[in-house]
């Protein structure tokens, strides 16, 4: 290998050894025999051991039989520089294996999601869970912020900031509030809320609303506004009371980590309540 990058020899003869960790700003001409039984990835690796120069550089694929599989794979690398894309493709052609077990392609054992087409609703379960450990649910919590609202919701207007499934919305309009804007800016969540107001015939009372809270919620006005943003986006509450205390709405109920400390005045907003359980707090403004 010395040699060879010195410029002694001008052939080397290697196994897949070479695949990683080899800079040769000379080498050429990368030639791989049986290309049609490498991976897409591994590919992708040897074709890098070449062009690291100056000179125009060749990477030569020679096969012999070609399933519609190996066919695939070697039109990727053909039309395809982009490491990204072709480490998608290979995730897609041969699946990711076990994850904790030894085989290294096809699908894993899921009994119903399957990780490609489902790569989207995966993501979003990983993010709740990551959510579900740092502040699990509270019914509690739900129930009390509705028994104190019980005199205020009938016939109200109430926006649901960081609406997720929509369930704090979905039980205001069960109270009665006469409509109810859902502010979320996952389009997955934005599904599921619309499939819940359709099952529940609860639509015509609804506006869904996809975005960024803090961008959409000056253009609502509801005389209740519920804001659950992530506990971890401090920053967020600070822009959020901000916007609010410019014109405050009749009521600002914001839940929060009860380690958060809030503060008790914002532009025309006074906290006048806390309520605690556990990790979780509701801080009422008016």
């Amino acid at each position: 290998m010395q040699r060879f990058k010195e410029g002694r020899i001008q052939i080397l003869v290697s196994t897949t050894v070479i695949e990683v960790g080899v800079d040769v700003p000379n080498a050429s001409v990368m030639l791989v025999e049986q290309a049609e039984r490498f991976g897409l990835a591994q590919l992708h690796q040897l074709r890098g051991r070449v062009g690291r120069g100056s000179a125009q550089s060749y990477c030569i694929l020679v096969t012999e039989k070609l399933n519609d599989a190996a066919r695939h794979r070697i039109r990727t690398l053909v039309e395809s520089t982009d490491g990204f894309h072709i480490s998608e493709m290979d995730l897609k052609l041969r699946g990711p294996g076990e994850f904790f077990g030894t085989r290294q392609s096809g699908l894993p054992s899921l009994r119903v999601a399957n990780i490609l087409r489902d790569s989207e609703i995966l993501e979003i379960a990983r993010r709740e869970a990551v959510d579900f450990i740092a502040r699990p649910p509270s019914d509690r919590l739900r129930e009390t912020l509705f028994d104190i609202l019980a005199p205020r919701i009938e016939g109200a207007t109430f926006l649901d900031g960081y609406a997720g499934s929509g369930a704090v919305g979905i039980e205001a309009l069960s109270r009665g509030a006469a409509h109810v804007f859902f502010l979320e800016r996952n389009r997955a969540a934005i599904e599921t809320i619309r499939e819940n107001l359709a099952s529940l015939k609860l639509a015509p009372r609804a506006t869904v609303v996809t975005g960024m809270v803090t961008l959409t919620i000056p253009h609502y006005r509801a005389e209740i506004v519920f804001l659950d943003p992530p506990y971890d986006a401090e920053l967020e509450y600070a822009s959020l009371l901000a916007l609010l205390g410019e014109d405050a709405p009749a009521l600002t109920i914001v839940q929060h980590s009860a380690r958060l400390a809030l503060p008790e005045e914002q532009g025309a907003l006074r906290r006048t309540r806390v309520v605690k359980q556990g990790d979780n707090a509701l801080s009422f403004y008016r």
